[in-house]
């Protein structure tokens, strides 16, 4: 029944994050839309699924919800929240990736159909 040292990464990456639910629906949203576009082998050839799920999370922590303001120009989501973890911190929450490769994930994810929607603008 599933990959239980994958399970053990996503549990303590979600609590050294401290992710919160809105972030975590974000990114099993990314996973599911991307998952039919997306060539794991652009992540490399070890631990691909867990370099999958902390791009995943960390895309969906730079969300920040535009609804309720009064500006029509602004689509619903943007990736504006600068405030969220850098590579480094995200290396420390990994604890099996290096910063570099943390960004080298972010950034293969972001592709991958993730903006595909009308909802995102990247």
């Amino acid at each position: 029944m599933g990959n239980p040292e994958f399970k053990h990464f996503i549990h303590s990456v979600i609590i050294r994050a401290r992710s919160k639910i809105s972030a975590l629906l974000v990114a099993l949203a990314y996973l599911d839309r991307t998952k039919s576009h997306l060539d794991p082998r652009l992540f490399g050839t070890r631990r691909v699924q867990e370099r999958i799920f902390i791009a995943a999370l960390i895309l969906a922590t730079k969300v920040r919800s535009r609804y309720g303001q009064n500006d029509p120009e602004l689509t619903p989501l943007q990736y504006v929240d600068d405030s969220s973890p850098r590579g480094r911190r995200w290396s420390n929450i990994s604890q099996i990736f290096t910063a570099r490769e943390v960004g080298k994930a972010e950034l293969v994810l972001l592709p991958s159909g993730i903006c595909r929607s009308r909802m995102m603008k990247c």
